[in-house]
Parts: structure tokens; sequence; C-alpha cells
């Protein structure tokens, strides 16, 4: 039995060292592009299963332009063409360009003529209705990519 609360003890307190925190937008001094890198760069894996909604109601940056993007027909499984594989929604501050990956989960697949359905004409703002769209699709992972004066550059950090 006390091997059994000692392994239970153990187990805990590293699932609580593994436990990432979320960083406000008032702790990264309302800078978006900071917010991004330690909330979606830096704890990216504490959103892997969470919904869209959920990650949609946490963010505190506005959000704007976004494009879904298809899974391609080349290499994909039959299942899945046709569908959503992830949204791109782009962030500007100043004179860089932030794009942040969100990846649906394959558990929760999208369908892309649903999805064009309730776009009409083409729109790239994201309002209520694509919320309400995506807001039920798993997170799959998340990826963030960085450009500054239209230089693809990862390694950059604010500071």
């Amino acid at each position: 039995m006390k091997k059994i609360l000692t392994t239970i003890a153990m187990l805990s307190l590293v699932v609580m060292g593994y436990t990432q925190k979320y960083y406000s937008l008032k702790e990264c001094n309302n800078d978006p592009l900071k917010y991004i890198e330690k909330n979606y760069e830096d704890n990216a894996n504490s959103y892997i299963g969470k919904t869209i909604g959920e990650w949609a109601d946490e963010c505190e940056i506005t959000l704007k332009d976004f494009v879904p993007v298809d899974y391609s027909p080349w290499g994909t499984p039959k299942n899945l063409i046709g569908k959503i594989e992830h949204i791109d929604f782009n962030i500007k501050y100043k004179e860089y360009d932030y794009d942040i990956y969100i990846y649906i989960a394959h558990t929760t697949p999208i369908n892309s003529n649903d999805y064009t359905n309730i776009t009409g004409d083409y729109q790239d703002i994201w309002e209520p209705k694509f919320y309400d769209f995506f807001k039920k699709a798993r997170i799959k992972k998340i990826e963030v990519s960085k450009n500054d004066e239209y230089n693809y550059n990862i390694e950059y950090r604010r500071p």
C-alpha cells in the first residue's frame, strides 16, 4: 500500500512539473508577439486536445485574418481529402508578421465544403459564425512562424 501511495505521489509531482503557465497579455507588456511566443510557441503542448473554442475563449489578442487550409490530395489518406487540416491566423504588429497554425485533430475533422457554405463571398475575418463553426474541433498541434520585415525568421524572439 505504501508503494502505491508513493508511486501516486511521485506521478502527481511529475505531472505538476509538466504543467505549463499561461501568460496574460498584461504580463507580456501588452506586446501581442511576446504573448504569442510565450503561450503558443513555448507552451504549445498545453493546447493539444483542447478545442479551438477553448483556445479562442482564452486568447487575448484580436483575431482578424485567418485562412483555413485543406489537406493536400497528395500523400493524404483518402478519408481526409476535402477536410481542413489547419487554420492559419495572421497577426501583424509594427513591422512584424506572425502566423499561428492550429492543426485540427483527425478525431474531429471539418469538411471544407461545409466551411465554403457558410463563407458566402471570400472572407478571411474571424467572426462569430466561424468561431461557432470551428469551436468543437480538437487541436492536434500549434506552430508559430515569424516574419520580420518580410523575412522568415523562426529564431527571432521578442526582447
